[in-house]
């Protein structure tokens, strides 16, 4: 099958279902989540063969020579030859945007704490987006749509998933879990509550997928208002929980600023991956396989040439790193930086004190 996205998953995102969360939002690939026809039209979807315009995330990935979603699909031991076109063995869940950060790579689209925000700093009465359906909307349809008995993975994205019961009441839908591997991401702030954990213990296996995009000052930034500290305590608590069934991995989204510091990341994440307590069971790391940020302020165009020279003598030019640069664009790059410095004044934050080796290559390209 051409990609497996397209062949054997469906993917929620509050108002909408469409294959993946990297395929662009057009008429053609997304349904609206009330739309009494959308096995229908999903079915129209999965007759696709070959590239789209909407599939230019992974395209371009391995255009530049490294690995994409759709190539990381292949190896997924939930896939088999025996599925049939059609088939629901993976199904993505990003359907409650509760939560309690409002990360600068992310938007009032995903957080309902960017929407407070928004309203605080910008004085305005109505969220320059909102989402016309509810949490038990989505549930609902999800019940109507999808029938877990094929399924072999569910992955929660947030929001914050363990901010609110909705992961749990998704969780009590599956009549077969011994066959399901779930797959969390999480910023790491708020550690599941007994109900949840109890109820891991009945699945196949679970993931834990930390989103941390560099350690202490760099993820306070990046990951405001959290803080590292808080996050440190909860990722100790997690490795109790680690055993044949339970893994934790850490996954690294690239911005302009961070990318220069992957290597203080890291080597914090090979000595995190030595903690052990259960002796038996090691902590897996992502720190190999960061992907880039992808935005409308902030995104990969924005990183000026000679900190992209520095990145590619310091990584090497053949590495996951140096492939995730793309042609600067110094437009982007002034959009990018007058978007920092409006939030860093609210935020009480400064980019320049946080990334201090970075900041010469934005001065002396804008």
């Amino acid at each position: 099958m051409f990609c497996r996205f397209l062949s054997n998953t469906y993917h929620f995102t509050y108002d909408n279902v469409k294959p993946c969360c990297w395929i662009k939002n057009t008429p053609s690939t997304q349904i609206n989540i009330l739309d009494p026809d959308i096995k229908g039209k999903m079915e129209k979807i999965r007759q696709i063969d070959e590239w789209i315009p909407e599939c230019s995330y992974c395209y371009d990935l391995e255009k530049a020579g490294t690995g994409s979603p759709r190539t990381r699909a292949d190896k997924e031991s939930i896939f088999s030859p025996e599925d049939k076109l059609g088939d629901i063995i993976k199904i993505e869940l990003q359907i409650d945007d509760d939560c309690n950060a409002a990360c600068l790579m992310c938007g009032t689209w995903n957080s309902s704490t960017w929407q407070q925000y928004e309203v605080k700093t910008l004085k305005t009465k109505e969220l320059s987006y909102r989402w016309k359906t509810t949490v038990d909307e989505r549930v609902e349809a999800i019940t109507n749509i999808i029938d877990f008995d094929k399924a072999k993975q569910v992955h929660f994205f947030g929001g914050e998933p363990f901010n609110t019961n909705t992961q749990l009441r998704i969780l009590k839908l599956m009549k077969h879990p011994e066959n399901i591997k779930l797959v969390y991401v999480t910023n790491g702030s708020v550690f599941p509550c007994d109900e949840t954990i109890a109820l891991w213990k009945k699945f196949k296996n679970v993931v834990v997928a930390f989103s941390i995009d560099g350690i202490e000052e760099h993820f306070d930034y990046l990951r405001w208002p959290l803080r590292w500290d808080q996050v440190k305590v909860n990722l100790e608590k997690y490795t109790d929980l680690c055993s044949n069934k339970f893994v934790m991995n850490t996954s690294f989204t690239a911005t302009p600023f961070n990318i220069f510091y992957i290597d203080r990341y890291t080597k914090w994440a090979e000595e995190f991956s030595k903690i052990n307590k259960n002796n038996s069971y090691p902590i897996n790391t992502w720190f190999l396989n960061p992907h880039p940020v992808v935005g409308n302020e902030i995104n990969m165009s924005c990183i000026p040439l000679a900190l992209q020279d520095v990145i590619k003598s310091k990584y090497g030019e053949d590495s996951r790193i140096a492939k995730l640069l793309v042609s600067f664009n110094k437009e982007q790059c002034q959009t990018m930086l007058n978007y920092i410095e409006f939030h860093d004044g609210h935020r009480k934050l400064n980019w320049r004190k946080t990334f201090p080796e970075v900041v010469r290559y934005f001065e002396e390209t804008i």
